[in-house]
């Protein structure tokens, strides 16, 4: 099978999927994806010691300190060679820092302890799509889907972004049908329309993302720099220059270092 048709076949399934999503226990709600070290207490072996070091791991790479963090990641792996977050915790160092080879190495072991746990795979797969190996990363969100749908399929929609705008948006209108206000994809679709010069179209979306968007009332998804970004682009290009300074304010106040709105294209909201 060439690659355009492993693509074709990964994105295929994904939808078939989604088509069952709404009738699925599963998507009866969000799970937010966990961290390394919860992974071995959902799949029933956990290790005290190594989970601690796990935790420890994830502390030093957020504040950049790798060396250490690596350190921690192998004492995890030391005090228990069955724990796949230590695992999983090297693989995102490694993503991080650039070691792709040694990071999908760990991701491997990582599912060879937990092959079906929804966090290593969504990992897994965002991985692949850094890496432009797309049909590869589909393949992973669609292993995630049972367990983080609304979760994996805007991470297959972003993915596939890179590529289709016309794929992304169906793989987001498909997280809402699951879920009609999860403000990930709602974002999403409403950068798709700006991108095509369709602000109205953005607007709407961007008000079923923010309850009282745009009366002026702010709301708390105004936290993200990106929204925030949007918003303001949305409302300048539909001529509401005094909405958008209203929000050019609060990314003021909020984000002083950013404070000039994005002059290129919107991009996939940080979570």
């Amino acid at each position: 099978m060439n690659h355009t048709a492993m693509q074709l076949a990964a994105l295929l399934r994904i939808l078939a999927l989604c088509a069952l999503c709404p009738a699925s226990a599963s998507c009866s709600r969000h799970e937010a994806r966990g961290t390394p070290n919860s992974i071995d207490a959902q799949n029933g072996t956990e290790n005290s010691s190594a989970d601690l070091y796990i935790a420890i791991a994830a502390e030093y790479s957020r504040l950049g300190q790798t060396e250490a963090a690596l350190k921690n990641a192998e004492k995890a792996i030391a005090a228990d060679k069955g724990n796949s977050g230590g695992y999983y915790m090297l693989a995102l160092i490694y993503q991080k820092i650039g070691e792709t080879t040694l990071a999908e190495e760990n991701f491997k072991h990582a599912l060879k302890l937990a092959r079906r746990n929804p966090d290593v795979l969504d990992a897994y797969g965002s991985f692949f799509c850094t890496l432009r190996r797309y049909s590869e990363a589909q393949a992973q969100y669609a292993k995630a889907l049972y367990k983080t749908p609304w979760f994996s399929l805007t991470n297959a929609g972003n993915c596939a972004m890179s590529t289709s705008d016309a794929a992304a948006e169906t793989f987001h209108q498909c997280v809402l049908t699951a879920n009609p206000k999860y403000g990930p994809a709602l974002y999403m679709l409403a950068a798709i329309e700006f991108n095509r010069n369709n602000a109205k179209a953005a607007r709407v979306y961007l008000h079923r993302h923010l309850d009282d968007y745009p009366r002026g009332v702010l709301s708390a998804n105004l936290d993200t720099l990106q929204t925030l970004q949007l918003v303001i682009r949305t409302e300048r290009k539909l001529g509401n220059i005094k909405g958008a300074e209203t929000y050019e304010q609060v990314l003021r106040d909020k984000f002083p270092s950013d404070s000039a709105p994005s002059s290129g294209p919107p991009m996939s909201p940080s979570r």
